[in-house]
């Protein structure tokens, strides 16, 4: 297969567009007797894209736009990194997981080797409680207007009682899923009774730690596994759906192929 030149595709595109503008609607005009000073159609080239990565869902998409020789940019619709509600750093490395994915060679094993290290990653950063695998959550109200109080709202209650009052409505922080929390810590000695504290709130299994903060403080036992499995391996499960899933879960025809070209290329150009 012959290299595409993505520049003379650009200025062929430029010349058809120029073409349309300048000629056809023109005749269009003339033919139903339209003024041309009252013609509002205009037709405009959006871009050239390299490689397209569609989910099956509308208005879900990644494309790598050609700009120049030297440049390309990434396009997303309806993805992950576009999503404020996702963690940090989910928005990052789910980006960088399309990257590969549009990449002019993309690889299965590249993709499966980055999805393992992420994965661990996320594990190791979510047993410390790192803001950047929280969930980001805002107290939109005051607490006494919900008929049914959300449980991001629950959980910083729960850090405004167990910390300092920090969240009001309005106050925005990163939400982790926790099994409980350990109030025989010693970081929790002098500070608090256990009767002082919100039976409602513990019993909600949700923490949220403020902006200013940097993880989750040592007394709460974090839920890694509901977290990581937030964090990213549904997010990357979804992404890698057209592939056959996860690397865990991926059909075998496509396990079997470390490379997509290879894979396309006997599915659709074998002569058996």
């Amino acid at each position: 297969m012959s290299q595409i030149n993505y520049s003379d595709v650009y200025n062929k595109s430029i010349e058809v567009q120029d073409v349309i503008n300048n000629v056809l609607i023109k005749k269009f005009c003339e033919l139903h007797n339209i003024p041309l000073e009252t013609n509002v159609l205009s037709m405009k080239m959006e871009y050239i894209a390299k490689a397209i990565y569609f989910l099956g869902v509308k208005k879900k998409y990644a494309a790598k736009i050609f700009k120049n020789e030297n440049e390309t940019e990434i396009d997303i619709k309806g993805l992950v990194p576009k999503r404020s509600d996702y963690p940090i750093l989910t928005r990052t490395k789910i980006m960088e997981l399309l990257e590969l994915i549009l990449d002019d060679e993309v690889s299965i094993t590249k993709i499966d080797e980055f999805d393992k290290k992420t994965e661990q990653e996320m594990r190791e950063l979510a047993a410390i409680g790192d803001k950047r695998v929280g969930r980001p959550v805002t107290y939109f109200k005051s607490f006494n207007t919900y008929s049914k109080v959300p449980v991001h709202v629950l959980g910083m209650e729960l850090w405004n009682q167990l910390e300092y009052k920090v969240f009001y409505p309005s106050s925005k922080g990163y939400m982790f899923r926790i099994k409980g929390v350990n109030l025989m810590s010693d970081a929790l000695e002098n500070k608090f009774k256990k009767a002082q504290i919100d039976p409602k709130l513990l019993a909600n299994n949700y923490i949220v730690i403020p902006e200013s903060e940097d993880r989750v403080p040592d007394y709460f036992v974090i839920d890694v596994d509901n977290i990581v499995k937030f964090a990213w391996c549904d997010r990357a499960e979804e992404i890698l759906q057209p592939f056959g899933g996860r690397y865990n879960s991926r059909k075998s025809i496509v396990e079997e192929s470390s490379n997509l070209s290879d894979l396309f290329s006997d599915m659709f150009f074998s002569n058996k």
